[in-house]
Formats: structure tokens, sequence, C-alpha cells
């Protein structure tokens, strides 16, 4: 179970389960489009904080969380996907037009990844354990590993799930 689960982690580049963490630190200089939009890896379900510091390994200050969005509109979004990046808003009422472009100065706080694996790739994972089993009860001699069940439909599936970056 533990090998199915690592193989498709690794395939959509990103856990899909809920986390326990509410706060992550990343890198303001990561941000794209003029340095508005951050990439949240595994997603963002809330923001209910942002602190940011001017520089790398500067003090830390809050900013005004009415500046932030999560995005892609929730209309967007498949039924339990989470949101994808945070965006600094057009006209911000602090002091923060963009992210800062230094290293560990955006705090995030918040709910992170999915609220729950989603549904389509629990079956899959139970399959490809299946499938393993099944091999290993027929008589194979190597322990099977899941990529070798992992087939052509499976493969489109944990594509439409595969971090967008």
């Amino acid at each position: 179970i533990d090998a199915v689960n690592a193989e498709l982690t690794d395939r959509v580049g990103v856990f899909l389960g809920p986390s326990t963490d509410t706060v992550r630190t990343f890198d303001g200089r990561d941000a794209v489009r003029s340095g508005t939009r951050l990439w949240i890896p595994g997603g963002i379900r809330t923001l209910t904080a942002v602190r940011l510091a001017d520089d790398s390994g500067g003090t830390m200050a809050s900013g005004t969380l009415a500046d932030f969005l999560l995005r892609p509109r929730a209309w967007d979004l498949r039924t339990g996907q989470p949101y994808a990046w945070v965006e600094v808003t057009d006209n911000p009422a602090g002091s923060y037009a963009r992210f800062p472009d230094g290293t560990a100065d955006v705090e995030l706080t918040g709910t992170f990844g999915y609220a729950a694996v989603p549904s389509n790739l629990a079956k899959l994972a139970d399959q490809v354990a299946v499938r393993m089993w099944n091999d290993r009860n027929a008589g194979a001699l190597a322990t099977p590993t899941p990529s070798k069940f992992i087939f052509p439909d499976d493969r489109a599936l944990l594509e439409r799930h595969r971090a967008e970056q």
C-alpha cells in the first residue's frame, strides 16, 4: 500500500490528501506574473493569515488579508479540489503590491491540500494494490512494483490530477 501511494504521489507531483500543517513558508522570488502569483504545491483550501518580510531573513510582518485572493475562482475547481495559487489583488490596501523577491519571506497560514483523497484516485490505488496482490498470488517470484500495474487509462486519470505549475 505504501508503494502504491508513493507511486501515485510521484506521478501527480504532490500528495493529494489533507495536510496536517497549517503554516507554510514560501520563497517570494518563486512568484510569477510580475511577482503577484504564488503557486501552492498540493493546493490551499483556506487562507487565514499572510506574513511577509521585505528581504530574505527579514522580520515578518502581517499582510492585509484582503489583499490576497485564492485562485482559480471556486466555480472553476473540480469538486473537492483546493485552490492552486494565492494572488495579490490589483489594488492592494496594504504595502505589498507583489510578493517580496527573497527566500523564506512569505508565510501563509491556512488549510492545505485536498480535504480528502479524490475518490477516483483512492479507487485507483485500491485497484493497483489488488493487481499487485493477484500477480504475487499467481506465483510471481519477485515483489511486483506498482508502476507495472498502472495501465494507460490509469495514466490518463493521473494526468488530470497532475500538479499544475
